[in-house]
């Protein structure tokens, strides 16, 4: 396994500081992809290999999908990102249910009421701020990290009693790292609660291991009321190909893909993620790698008395700042050494000021990261590991230098 690896892992300590733009580790980069889609870029060599539009309806890449969803084609709503998708499909289905009702269009018209997004605190923050930009109300349900950030799903179901919405949850969540909820979880509420949409966006569930606890997309053969989103951007690693898709009730896609242009997804990219589909040991292979620099960067981050970073299952860790520190008073201190972490900006009356985000990268830029942030947060401990570095080189130098001799005397 340790053969995928490329020189990609090479060491950029001395791009920390070089004047360069940044290492991102605020924005959620994939690692690698599989080697299969370098077979598909060596079929693509040719100054003709790209003239050719896809099928209209992308047929081939949404049968690939499909089965590998447990669904049928139809089924499948693809499309250049997965953010496209939450931008067009959230807005249509809140719409639609307040257009069924006679008494929610005028709560909606009185009071814009009708029908919420419920949503968790610390989450994909696009969501509901998009929704409060078109005049949406927004419920956000409680987490913190004194539960792990659990969801409390008898509160989630005590709320939809009162009054129907759209459920928006990330699972696992961002910027937590954790599952929200789970299949068994899931079920009874789709049940239910028939006239609420559940949204689950699985852009990071390739980074848990595949299990019946963890899959949802067959549900929505049974639930109409249930989409799920999932992205080739992150443990797939395609983020330049920019692919996502939707699983979803056929009545739903149908009308979605009356809205939407066709040709969405190039071939190009729809062969990268098919060959990243059919490669079997990819993911287990990203979720090896992963955990282990998860691992390394969470024991550096907890080795400083002022951050708290909390456990994650996905490819990146929430972290937390104490006393003097803030997230942002970090994310500036890093970003001036040439490293970049995510911070939060406030919504309603939700602050996130304590919090900030780093993502798994590379082997190399997780080192870079670490050597960065032990400048920032232990400026001595820095100072002491850079001398008793330069004063090994020497020693190291004279060793290598040894072992050539030696092996010209062999030879």
């Amino acid at each position: 396994m340790q053969s995928r690896a490329t020189a990609s892992d090479a060491p950029l300590a001395p791009y920390c500081l070089s004047g360069a733009p940044p290492i991102d580790m605020a924005l959620n980069h994939g690692t690698y992809c599989s080697e299969r889609c370098a077979d598909v870029m060596r079929r693509h060599d040719g100054n003709v290999a790209l003239r050719r539009y896809p099928a209209a309806d992308n047929g081939d890449l949404r049968r690939a999908l499909a089965e590998d969803a447990g669904v049928r084609p139809e089924n499948v709503l693809v499309a250049n990102g997965s953010g496209p998708l939450l931008k067009a499909c959230i807005p249509f289905l809140i719409e639609d249910k307040i257009k069924r009702s006679a008494m929610r269009t005028l709560r909606f018209l009185l009071r814009r009421v009708a029908y919420p997004i419920i949503t968790t605190r610390l989450t994909y923050s696009k969501v509901p701020a998009a929704g409060v930009r078109v005049g949406l109300r927004c419920v956000l349900l409680p987490l913190g990290p004194e539960n792990g950030f659990a969801l409390d799903v008898e509160g989630l179901a005590s709320r939809l009693s009162r009054q129907d919405g759209l459920v928006y949850l990330c699972n696992p969540n961002n910027p937590t790292g954790n599952v929200l909820i789970t299949r068994r979880e899931l079920e009874p509420l789709l049940a239910r609660f028939p006239d609420s949409c559940f949204f689950i966006d699985e852009a990071y569930v390739h980074y848990l291991e595949d299990s019946p606890g963890t899959r949802m997309t067959d549900l929505v053969l049974r639930y109409p009321n249930l989409t799920v989103l999932r992205s080739f951007s992150f443990a797939h690693g395609l983020a330049s190909a920019r692919v996502g898709y939707a699983v979803a009730d056929k009545q739903l896609v149908a009308q979605m893909e009356a809205r939407l242009t066709p040709h969405r997804v190039g071939q190009l990219a729809a062969e990268l993620a098919m060959a990243s589909l059919q490669d079997r040991g990819h993911l287990g292979f990203v979720r090896q790698q992963t955990g282990r620099e998860r691992a390394r960067l969470m024991a550096a981050i907890g080795g400083h008395r002022p951050l708290e970073a909390f456990p994650s299952q996905a490819n990146f860790i929430l972290c937390r700042a104490r006393g003097a520190w803030s997230g942002a008073k970090v994310h500036d201190a890093l970003l001036a050494r040439g490293v970049k972490v995510k911070v939060f900006e406030p919504f309603g009356e939700e602050r996130y000021d304590e919090y900030f985000r780093v993502t798994v990268g590379l082997p190399a830029e997780n080192s870079c990261f670490i050597e960065q942030l032990d400048a920032v947060m232990s400026p001595r401990r820095a100072a002491a590991a850079s001398v008793a570095a330069w004063c090994e080189a020497p020693r190291a130098a004279t060793v290598e230098i040894q072992k050539l001799g030696e092996s010209r005397e062999i030879g």
